[in-house]
């Protein structure tokens, strides 16, 4: 964890004209530190920011100015801007979230690659905008690790510093993560800003790119929601577009936390269950997304979280994150976690396998990092057994518990490696995590199986259509069209009569699968056809119809694979 001055923090003030001369005294502090700054590309880089945050203040005033007493034309403009919170029935606000913080837990200057005999090494300078700031890198598979170094240079500037290899393999495309650290009790999320980066490691040159302001992502309510059970409420976050195009962007909101009427918890609930839109009231100006929380039919506790990504597509900065996250809670808990829970979340979007068990999967060859969340208030302990053909339970050995850079006090992970390697068996390997509440005497347990992936295809040799003539009426057809393919798993095949009416399909869904191996399949569909229909009704088939054929996307190639059918044309061609 770093510290540093906090330079936007609760202000106290009673009225709009002791901010206005607070305001005041921090420019002409801003202008006192530009002389003594040094370097003119920075200096110039500095300049453009500031240039461009006052360009920001002038529309915070036109927020802040009916607080001043202005006329009633003059107060108009505050329907163009942010909208005064109004509680919703049932819905508590906390009172010190006045002047809760809209801002990006840091300000970025510049982001600097070096390259190094087998890897790169990034840095990062920003200024900070709260006083306790987390900030980790994560590769793209793998836990989050502490910054290498972290320093405070001059005039405020701060700077931190990490090597990410390469590898070769691919593409690689390291995250850092900037976060501000909350200390509640009870809380198993303890940052409410977080900014994340998406940098290029697939080159090997030295390069440096300077920041320019990023969005900021707006709450209302700004931080916390305490609701009456049996009640909804609302929720609105806006981004000022600031020269932003509002189609590059989109607004995704989540909800990690826990369904007290069932006692689980989800790493991220199923949007349509707990959320109903309202009304989009995006504009030039800004970019918004409501909600309504149904915690009318279901009791909620946990965060929030809402996030927005822009692709910048830099020289080293290919895309920025920007997070803000919301404390949900009914008001008849004191905290987010309800008293004496221990759970695993459950991950439902990973789905499940054949054992009912949530499911992950890796790759042939290749070395994967799985893992389990578990909540709880206190975790004494949390560990991996490998469940082994026989029944047996053997201790995971790369099992770790690393502390998390957005865990609060409840929350725990335990990661560990898998290789994939091909056997005779089903694919699958069973691990069983479980977590102990040593103080009640508690012990929970959740099965997670990872699947061996084989390499998925298309054999040609048995994709075909056979042609059947109907035994009572010679006009009738009956076609078989068989798309064999082979893979771990099998491939999701769509079967397509293409763009003629005469071998048009109800759906792209198999009807049949014929399994002819432990990872081999045939896919079949059937359809029956009046040639004599279709030849007195002038139907015809055309040079440029597409005939019926079968494919997926294979996950092996990255790319989709079509097999087009070789089909007799009846006598119906275009002549």
């Amino acid at each position: 964890m770093y510290y540093g001055k906090c330079q936007a923090s609760k202000t106290g003030y009673s009225d709009i004209n002791e901010k206005l001369e607070a305001i005041a005294v921090k420019v002409d502090a801003i202008d006192a530190k530009l002389d003594s700054l040094a370097g003119g590309q920075y200096r110039y880089n500095l300049l453009t920011r500031i240039d461009q945050r006052l360009d920001n203040i002038d529309s915070k005033l036109d927020v802040l100015a009916p607080q001043g007493g202005l006329s009633a034309e003059e107060s108009s403009v505050k329907s163009k801007g942010v909208q005064e919170h109004k509680p919703e029935a049932g819905q508590e606000v906390e009172e010190d979230q006045e002047d809760y913080p809209y801002y990006n837990c840091v300000d970025l200057i510049s982001v600097e690659r070096y390259p190094t005999a087998d890897g790169n090494t990034f840095t990062v300078k920003f200024t900070k905008n709260v006083q306790e700031l987390s900030v980790r890198y994560q590769e793209e598979m793998g836990p989050a690790k502490p910054v290498d170094t972290f320093v405070e240079e001059e005039g405020g500037v701060w700077s931190v510093s990490f090597f990410s290899k390469q590898t070769g393999e691919r593409q690689q495309s390291p995250w850092i993560s900037f976060r501000d650290t909350v200390d509640e009790k009870g809380s198993f999320l303890s940052s409410r800003h977080e900014l994340h980066l998406n940098l290029n490691n697939s080159v090997l040159s030295h390069s440096l790119e300077m920041m320019e302001p990023l969005p900021e992502l707006h709450a209302d309510p700004p931080r916390d929601v305490v609701y009456e059970p049996g009640q909804d409420f609302n929720v609105t976050v806006f981004v000022p577009l600031n020269n932003i195009p509002s189609h590059d962007f989109y607004i995704h909101e989540s909800f990690p936390g826990i369904n007290i009427s069932s006692g689980k918890a989800y790493m991220n609930m199923e949007r349509r269950k707990i959320f109903r839109d309202l009304e989009d009231d995006s504009d030039e100006n800004k970019k918004v997304k409501s909600l309504t929380v149904l915690t009318s039919s279901v009791t909620l506790s946990g965060y929030l979280s809402f996030n927005f990504g822009i692709d910048l597509e830099g020289p080293i900065v290919k895309t920025v994150q920007v997070s803000r996250i919301i404390m949900v809670r009914p008001s008849n808990q004191s905290t987010v976690l309800p008293p004496g829970f221990l759970g695993f979340f459950e991950n439902p979007h990973m789905g499940l396998s054949q054992n009912g068990n949530e499911l992950r999967r890796c790759g042939l060859g290749v070395k994967c990092m799985a893992w389990c969340h578990a909540v709880g208030d206190p975790i004494s302990d949390i560990q991996v057994l490998k469940i082994l053909p026989d029944g047996r339970h053997e201790t995971v050995p790369s099992a770790t518990s690393p502390d998390l850079p957005i865990s609060g006090d409840t929350l725990q992970v335990v990661f560990w490696e898998f290789v994939a390697e091909e056997d005779d068996s089903n694919g699958l390997t069973t691990f069983q995590c479980v977590a102990t509440d040593q103080s009640r005497g508690r012990v929970v347990s959740k099965l997670v199986d990872i699947l061996v992936m084989l390499p998925d295809g298309l054999d040609e040799d048995g994709t075909n259509v056979t042609v059947m003539d109907d035994h009572m009426d010679p006009h009738i057809k009956h076609l078989i069209f068989n798309c064999a393919v082979y893979g771990r798993p099998l491939p999701e095949v769509s079967i397509s009569g293409g763009t003629s009416q005469i071998f048009s399909m109800d759906s792209y869904e198999p009807d049949s699968v014929i399994h002819t191996g432990r990872s081999t399949a045939v896919m079949t569909k059937n359809l029956t056809i009046d040639v004599d229909y279709y030849r007195r009704h002038n139907y015809r088939l055309y040079e440029d119809d597409e005939l019926p054929y079968c494919g997926f996307f294979s996950s092996t190639r990255g790319e989709y694979i079509t097999h087009t059918y070789d089909v007799p044309d009846f006598g119906l061609s275009e002549s």
